[in-house]
């Protein structure tokens, strides 16, 4: 095993030596990014924490009650994250049947892997913790040994949670050792935690911080002082903290054996465990069930009478089946949909009195959705170009168009993020009351902006493909999806732009009725952004068709 381990480590830093070029830029600039969110992060938690802290009374019961919830979130997270992820690498992973082709003990190998899952499920989530910790540091005023404190529990305490993932991912797999097992554990993942993110989002829980609230908290002080799951790993890891806190080492050292201690019994009696289990899980979830198929006559198929649209008929269907088999898409659309309810119930909480507010956000509330739109795009359609894989070649040497193949797809996904966004526009300008004007002017902007971010998508998807991809979200963090969401980013900034003038002249109109509406200013904007659109398209589009065709697979 620590073989196994040496191999990951010398790969890890073999593969930071090799950045160069704009790999290295790339990976700079998302970093720069990812330290600004962090930062805003920080700044969040620490007026929310300064907040409680101000309450008389109650304000440290407040802050770690907060602390303790947010540590079983984080650390249910990790568990659902862990049994998302160890799904694949237990028994997906494309270096398995190499491993297994070695003079290794199952054990290693899955220890290896598990190891891996352990990491992949819990660094995100441990480092968005981080800046929470340093505000709850600068708020009660904890030295350095308290961060210290805090990287020594982490380690544990993120470890433990995901070796449960784990677990519930070898058992899953080994009573029901079938490659539907992974399906189903990402349909209920996804949709347990869409429910949960809903379920918390439609509790107001910013009623908390409101002044005229304060006389209700003030009743719950026993729920204040009461422990959050006391049972789990998450309330250890708070009372650590606590302990170190208030100085009382002999609690923080108990704490902290309880953590460490039932980390590692747990990946031993894992490891014991997969002895036993692995090998019977693993050559199960590589069989599917045998299930009979009959014929239909594909809904494309009825239309094959007209000769010259054969090629994009063919691949329209190409498309829909590749969907439909794919389990993952059906898991995202769950997240999306969760998301999109959570954006529209947020628009409609807006504190908005009057009329002209209503009708600005309303304004504002276009570009916001073509950001929501650009970042689907990014998932969706942008990946379904490098998603065809060592396939390609089979369109490559298809005696067929390659720009039917790439219309194909285009009309394929703009379909679905239409409808998505005209109802994510149109429910949102219904709870924001907009007016007549605001509202037709939005629709037709936000059909305009699909369609071209959809263009955007596919087009720079066939400038930068991919197709030896291992996972599907290396296209999304690829240079080309920097560059797609740049570009879309961008788009939907001069859109603003541009009709950030006629709009500005309408809104005068609703403040003077005496000040005219100029038309001429409407027209010009519509003229304008109908040309950067088919223009930017056209380019895109015709680029797009000349990558693919020089393209070697």
């Amino acid at each position: 095993m620590l073989l196994i381990l040496r191999y990951r480590f010398v790969s890890f830093i073999n593969k930071i030596k090799n950045l160069k070029g704009w790999k290295r830029l790339k990976t700079l600039i998302f970093s720069i990014v990812s330290f600004f969110l962090l930062i805003l992060l920080y700044l969040s938690f620490l007026r929310i924490l300064k907040y409680l802290k101000g309450v008389e009374l109650i304000g440290d019961l407040l802050i770690w009650k907060l602390s303790s919830m947010v540590f079983v979130i984080s650390f249910s997270m990790i568990v659902v994250s862990s049994l998302i992820i160890s799904m694949t690498t237990l028994f997906y992973s494309y270096d398995l049947k190499f491993l297994f082709s070695l003079p290794v003990r199952e054990d290693n190998i899955f220890g290896d892997k598990t190891i891996s899952t352990v990491f992949y499920s819990s660094w995100s989530l441990v480092v968005i913790i981080m800046p929470y910790v340093l505000a709850l540091m600068k708020v009660n005023g904890f030295g350095l040994g308290f961060l210290v404190s805090f990287v020594f529990l982490v380690v544990p305490y993120a470890f433990l949670a995901a070796v449960i993932g784990v677990i519930f991912s070898l058992l899953l797999m080994y009573f029901f050792p079938n490659s539907k097992t992974r399906d189903a554990v990402w349909i209920l993942s996804s949709l347990s935690f869409s429910l949960v993110y809903v379920a918390l989002r439609f509790s107001k829980p910013e009623k908390l911080l409101r002044p005229d609230m304060l006389g209700v908290i003030a009743n719950y002080l026993s729920y204040l002082q009461a422990p959050t799951a006391p049972y789990l790993p998450s309330w250890w890891f708070t009372k650590a903290l606590i302990s170190w806190s208030g100085s009382n080492y002999s609690n923080f050292l108990f704490y902290s054996f309880l953590l460490y201690g039932s980390s590692w019994f747990l990946f031993w009696l894992l490891l014991k465990l997969s002895l036993k289990t692995y090998l019977k899980a693993f050559s199960g979830s590589q069989s599917v069930n045998q299930k009979k198929y009959f014929y239909k006559n594909p809904f494309e198929f009825k239309f094959l009478k007209f000769s010259e649209l054969k090629d994009l008929l063919a691949f329209f269907y190409k498309e829909r089946i590749t969907v439909k088999r794919d389990i993952r898409y059906f898991s995202q659309i769950i997240l999306i949909i969760a998301l999109s309810m959570v954006y529209v119930f947020s628009v409609k909480s807006l504190p908005l009195d009057n009329y002209e507010a209503k009708n600005f956000v309303s304004f504002l509330n276009i570009t916001v959705a073509g950001f929501v739109v650009s970042a689907i795009s990014l998932r969706f359609v942008f990946t379904s170009i490098s998603s065809e894989g060592g396939a390609w070649w089979i369109v490559k040497t298809a005696p067929v168009k390659i720009e039917n193949f790439l219309f194909a797809k285009l009309i394929f996904y703009f379909i679905p993020i239409y409808l998505f966004s005209m109802v994510l526009v149109s429910v949102s300008n219904y709870y924001l009351e907009a007016d007549l004007f605001m509202f037709r002017l939005s629709v037709f902007i936000i059909t305009v902006m699909s369609f071209v971010i959809s263009v955007f998508a596919v087009g720079f998807g066939s400038i930068f493909p991919d197709f030896n991809i291992e996972n599907i979200h290396q296209v999304e963090s690829s240079y080309g999806g920097f560059i797609f969401m740049a570009a879309s980013v961008f788009y939907c900034v001069i859109t603003a732009t541009i009709f950030s003038y006629p709009v500005r002249n309408y809104f005068f109109c609703l403040y003077n009725p005496n000040y005219t509406f100029e038309k001429t200013l409407l027209y010009s904007a519509l003229l304008v952004f109908l040309i950067i659109s088919f223009l930017s398209s056209f380019f895109i589009f015709s680029r797009a068709v000349k990558s693919l065709k020089s393209h070697e697979s």
